[in-house]
């Protein structure tokens, strides 16, 4: 399962995009509520097939806090469960939510929050619902503090009814906001995160905030700020039988009452839920460029054939709301025997892989499809400007995001060859920029060059003759070749040799993608 990509050797992955040599591109466009971009590999299943697994990855496109990532399979589709997918985490800290307070909090007791000064006069620290002021949900827990001189340090904490198996998450997460007295003059990094196998942090664990991660800016704007704690800096039999966990916070000498909210406790690493045709990953964290991987095993496909969306909805963080993305994965389904398909060994395999027109309109370009998975047409677009979608495909594994697809093929033309990075100048500064090149026409010569687009690998710009304007790859055209690089190497033209549309030919092949999907 392919969770990073990584450059292949001697490649940088670092594309520019440039108007003056692409023709026929325009930027993807994310929609405001939703961030990130999702891919599923594979993308094309014969109607009816069973055991087909899905690689259904998201990928973010900005740093994330506590957020959220939603997963939606289609109607016809089985629902994702614990049975037939996983969820992966890479670049982040998936999440357990511990508490969002989304129901009125217990007060006092056990199990219920409960707060202490240490004193045994007054209690100057109390504990509140307050369903005016929260981050995530409907509501948050409120401590006040009365007027004091400083002579005590509070805290606050939750009884469990029941011992608790920590002993699994390596992080712990929550929410706090400020009140105005209290923002910039409590120094959070004094306090203690503690967690103890008694009631009532009896000889708890104790985990200095000095050492975990806060947004002090937020936090003394008096903005909701996020505090993750590493949890790792004591063994985990510290934490296999939790009955309470809590704050405990620094000496406070206040002229006034005031007082703080807490909020979405969470534990990390955490599981999926789910809920009908949705599987839902909360976060503790997820760096840009970091992927939410739902792997989706064992799938017997739709028997109407066309095309399935994979919904993906995102929220950055806890604050905000599941929103779809701007461009969630498709996932084709076709029918070989009844609709007009096309083969050829497009990944050098010794196989079969399938193009279809699946509208009638005479283009072959409408779905790819590898019977045994070992490829994918990660981008598809018209390459060559005749009108007719084609396929640049993956065939190492390595997707379209930062790296050159590896076979340009137009079903449609009967044109299939190999794709090279090349060097050119594409905007005149006289500076090389990477390129892949491709033969468009099938003449053996590049004339084209196909740009991914990094925040949506479905798309990409095209350029040269594929994109309506001329060849770039001879000098005066516009588009330089760099002087380092020159002409581009000798290679064998993969033009197709033969298209099989015949029915007794077709029947061939067919035959062998059915038997392996019966």
């Amino acid at each position: 399962m392919k969770t990073q990509t990584s450059p292949r050797p001697g490649k940088t992955g670092a594309f520019l995009w440039s108007l003056a040599c692409i023709l026929g591109w325009a930027a993807a466009s994310h929609a405001a509520d939703g961030s990130g971009f999702a891919t599923a590999v594979p993308n094309t299943v014969q109607s009816g097939s069973s055991g087909n697994d899905f690689t259904l990855q998201y990928t973010a496109t900005e740093d994330m806090g506590d957020g959220s990532v939603r997963m939606t399979v289609p109607n016809g589709f089985p629902d994702p469960n614990a049975n037939n997918t996983t969820v992966t985490v890479v670049d982040g800290i998936s999440a357990d939510v511990l508490d969002d307070l989304e129901a009125t909090p217990l007060l006092t007791g056990t199990p219920g929050w409960n707060a202490d000064d240490g004193l045994p006069i007054v209690n100057i620290v109390s504990v509140a619902s307050d369903a005016g002021e929260f981050h995530e949900g409907a509501r948050s827990l409120e401590v006040n503090f009365l007027a004091n001189l400083g002579l005590f340090t509070p805290s606050v904490w939750y009884n469990f009814d029941a011992a608790r198996n920590w002993a699994g998450y390596t992080h712990f997460s929550f929410r706090i906001k400020l009140s105005t007295v209290l923002s910039g003059t409590l120094d959070l990094g004094d306090g203690e995160l503690r967690i103890s196998e008694n009631a009532d942090l009896g000889a708890p664990t104790i985990y200095d905030l000095e050492n975990s991660q806060i947004d002090t800016m937020l936090l003394e704007d008096g903005e909701w700020a996020q505090v993750t704690v590493d949890l790792t800096s004591a063994p985990p039999a510290s934490r296999d039988a939790v009955l309470s966990y809590g704050i405990k916070f620094p000496s406070l000498s206040l002229g006034v009452a005031t007082s703080l909210n807490l909020d979405y406790f969470l534990l990390g690493p955490g599981s999926p839920i789910f809920s009908g045709p949705t599987a839902t990953q909360h976060l503790i964290s997820l760096d840009d460029g970091g992927t939410v991987t739902f792997q989706y095993d064992g799938v017997t496909a739709p028997a109407q054939t066309g095309t399935y969306v994979v919904e993906f909805l995102s929220r950055s963080d806890a604050g905000g709301t599941l929103t779809p993305i701007g461009d969630s994965p498709e996932i084709r389904v076709v029918d070989i025997d009844t609709q007009d398909c096309r083969g050829t060994d497009a990944d050098a395999d010794g196989g079969t892989e399938v193009a279809c027109d699946t509208d009638g309109d005479g283009c072959f370009g409408d779905a790819y499809f590898d019977p045994d998975g070992s490829s994918v047409a990660c981008i598809n677009v018209d390459g060559n400007n005749d009108g007719c979608p084609d396929f640049f495909i993956d065939v190492d594994g390595t997707g379209c995001a930062q790296e050159c697809p590896d076979v340009f093929w137009d079903p449609t033309q009967e044109v299939l060859n190999g794709i090279d990075e090349r060097d050119l100048d594409v905007n005149g500064d006289g500076s090389a920029d990477q390129v892949c090149a491709y033969d468009s026409d099938g003449d053996g010569d590049d004339d084209s060059f196909v740009q991914p687009d990094p925040e949506n690998p479905n798309d990409g710009g095209i350029g040269g003759v594929g994109g309506g304007q001329p060849n770039p790859f001879f000098e005066g055209s516009g588009c330089s070749l760099h002087p380092d690089r020159g002409a581009a190497p000798a290679r064998l033209n993969l033009t197709i040799l033969s298209i099989l549309t015949g029915l007794g030919m077709a029947g061939l092949w067919r035959g062998r993608i059915i038997q392996r999907n019966a």
